[in-house]
């Protein structure tokens, strides 16, 4: 993320491109970026931006629509999205709109006012034990974290990594998580992932898991933070305190594919 650069969309493809997990099928091109990993969680296949005129823009969800087949994937609709009705285009041709979280950054160094009411230690994922906590805390069920733990693994040990995972704990308990990712440039961090434990929200462990992101991304020489936040619960906290909303970012499934997920997850779950 540059300075100029007023939304932190560039989150979406600004990845390690030394880094690239088996499996991952990709189109690149200056008017669209997606790929898929078949046989995955949906949040591994992923449309970044689509830049097409009027004239185009069919052909070019026939596309889009013929590479992920049956796969589940996630279409984000950015700012730079063209044209400028393409949310509309997607529904009618059998998306639905799964979540519309909002853009936001915020300059570093953050205000001070981020202490948490608990005592809360942050901790950096560095090895098999911890890779299964912050999976298992991102709810992933046990399928899925055992096929994600080699990859996160081997990411973790990456001379191209510019991102990584972090815990939080009161006490001895895992009570959050969060993952970061610096911009190719340097001069952005990107705030991702981040989950309080339900029974101990309230007691600061989001705000400690942004002040830690933001505070070793300041003392990287980072100018900005980025982040795509939940409009019912993080985005609220954050623009309380300094982060500026520069809008939603619309994220497009399959129709039906986030019900799907939830009722097996909900089956895999005790009562």
């Amino acid at each position: 993320m540059h300075d100029d650069a007023a939304y932190p969309e560039s989150m979406l493809y600004d990845y390690e491109r030394d880094w690239v997990p088996a499996g991952i099928d990709q189109i690149e091109r200056s008017d669209l970026l997606m790929w898929r990993r078949r046989g995955w969680p949906p949040s591994h296949s992923r449309v970044a931006y689509a830049r097409w005129d009027v004239s185009t823009v069919e052909r070019g969800i026939d596309e889009v629509l013929a590479f992920f087949g049956d796969e589940p994937f996630n279409w984000h609709v950015g700012p730079s999205s063209s044209p400028s009705d393409l949310g509309e285009r997607l529904a009618h041709r059998g998306l639905e709109l799964v979540a519309a979280p909002r853009m936001m950054t915020v300059a570093l160094p953050i205000s001070a006012d981020w202490r948490p009411r608990a005592t809360v230690n942050v901790v950096e994922v560095h090895d098999e034990a911890t890779a299964r906590i912050s999976l298992a805390l991102a709810h992933h069920d046990p399928e899925e974290l055992e096929q994600m733990l080699p990859d996160r693994l081997a990411y973790l040990g990456s001379p191209a990594r510019r991102g990584g995972f972090l815990i939080a704990f009161i006490g001895d308990e895992p009570v959050g998580n969060a993952g970061y990712r610096y911009s190719e440039d340097g001069a952005c961090v990107y705030l991702t992932g981040a989950e309080t434990v339900p029974e101990h929200r309230g007691r600061g462990v989001y705000k400690a898991l942004v002040s830690f992101r933001a505070t070793a991304a300041r003392d990287r020489g980072c100018r900005n933070a980025s982040i795509l936040a939940n409009a019912d619960t993080s985005a609220p906290i954050l623009s309380r305190r300094g982060f500026v909303d520069h809008g939603p970012l619309p994220r497009y499934m399959p129709a039906g594919t986030q019900r799907a997920r939830r009722a097996t997850l909900a089956q895999m779950r005790p009562a």
